[in-house]
């Protein structure tokens, strides 16, 4: 059964009582979309292509935060899991691959830049970004572009910044997440239109 479009958020973990990307993943709940917020632990990680194979959903959006001052559409994963600090539970990550069969870095095919002037365009400073840094965050863009390569969904990870760090706080990051799924919703219906195109063509 899919799922419509799946969207990821991040709970608690140390130095961060509260995660706005769980926050701003609960404010797109809707018909049509699973939200899941994921524990900030390796296992959580681990278990995220089981997660993608159950809900078989038709698109992805995922959230994470980073000490910046502005959006950013993470374009690059390293194929690495890193000793850089403890996960939630107090794991620290062994330095080794995330996937032994994958090449070191994955590169998304989602139109980041598309999306970054999307949200210029609505009044948000977004960039696509090559760093989605050695913690967690990278590790879920990782297995989300190993899916998104596999069965061509859509996938696409925003770094927003804390709420303190932007004007507007959490106001304006909640429109930057509604922007970005009706984004998302577009290029979930571009691709299955040239999947048409390819198996039916004129």
């Amino acid at each position: 059964m899919t799922a419509g479009t799946l969207i990821l958020g991040f709970g608690a973990f140390p130095g961060v009582a509260e995660n706005p990307s769980g926050t701003l993943a609960r404010s797109l709940e809707g018909p049509g979309r699973k939200v899941v917020i994921l524990p900030v632990t390796w296992q959580a990680i681990a278990e995220i292509p089981a997660l993608l194979e159950a809900e078989n959903p038709n698109a992805v959006l995922a959230f994470g935060v980073a000490p910046r001052r502005q959006i950013c559409v993470e374009t690059k994963a390293l194929n690495a899991a890193h000793p850089f600090r403890p996960d939630a539970s107090g794991q620290i990550a062994a330095p080794r691959p995330l996937d032994l069969q994958a090449p070191p870095v994955l590169a998304s095919s989602f139109p980041a830049l598309r999306l970054a002037v999307h949200l210029g365009r609505a009044g948000l400073v977004a960039r696509p970004s090559r760093n989605a840094g050695r913690y967690l965050c990278n590790a879920l863009l990782f297995h989300l572009i190993a899916h998104e390569r596999a069965l061509g969904v859509p996938c696409a990870f925003l770094h927003i910044p804390p709420f303190s760090n932007i004007r507007g706080g959490r106001r304006v990051l909640e429109r930057a997440a509604r922007q970005a799924l009706w984004f998302m919703n577009g290029e979930r219906t571009r691709r299955k239109l040239s999947r048409i195109d390819t198996e039916f063509p004129a």
